[in-house]
């Protein structure tokens, strides 16, 4: 009991801890606000590469980031910019048994029922389904995720996930 405490602890401040860190740059997926990036080391690189985009790397802890720059969203009439609240993100951890991830999806609504399917075929643990806006058009719903697995399997079916929606994979510039 106290293990399962302990862990669900250390998961809920790992994910306060980047869901609050840097906001996404619409155009590169990175962040500001954290130095150093996963470029050249050797930990996060095939992950990076199966993801198709470039993380950024804080201690052992890697966030990959993808806006929805695929959409052109308003509030009230208001357009809003993806790194401002459009941006699905992704932040793995290694553990003593694998790598565990956690995440935010945004998804327009009729994304939400394909891709949650593939979520829980994929394993993947969904602790929120909800609206981080009001009054936005298209209407967006974001998902909470977490999972544990390989790191090539986390990317791998993060992917795969992915392709299901709109999201652009692959931001300019970017050959992994």
């Amino acid at each position: 009991m106290k293990k399962n405490i302990s862990m669900a602890l250390g998961r809920v401040f790992f994910f306060a801890f980047f869901l609050h860190v840097g906001s996404a740059d619409a155009d590169s997926g990175s962040l500001s606000g954290i130095s150093g990036t996963s470029q050249g080391s050797s930990n996060w690189q095939s992950m990076e590469k199966t993801m198709g985009r470039p993380g950024v790397e804080q201690g052992d802890m890697l966030k990959i980031t993808f806006p929805r720059t695929d959409l052109n969203v308003t509030v009230n009439g208001i357009p809003l910019e993806p790194g401002l609240a459009l941006t699905t993100w992704f932040a793995f951890k290694p553990m003593p048994k694998g790598t565990i991830v956690m995440g935010d999806m945004v998804l327009l609504d009729e994304e939400v029922p394909k891709v949650l399917s593939e979520l829980v075929k994929g394993g993947f643990e969904v602790s929120a389904i909800h609206n981080h806006l009001l009054n936005e058009s298209p209407s967006m719903k974001h998902i909470h995720i977490s999972g544990h697995g390989s790191k090539a399997s986390l990317a791998q079916s993060l992917k795969v996930i992915l392709s299901f929606t709109g999201t652009p994979l692959r931001p300019a510039g970017f050959e992994g």
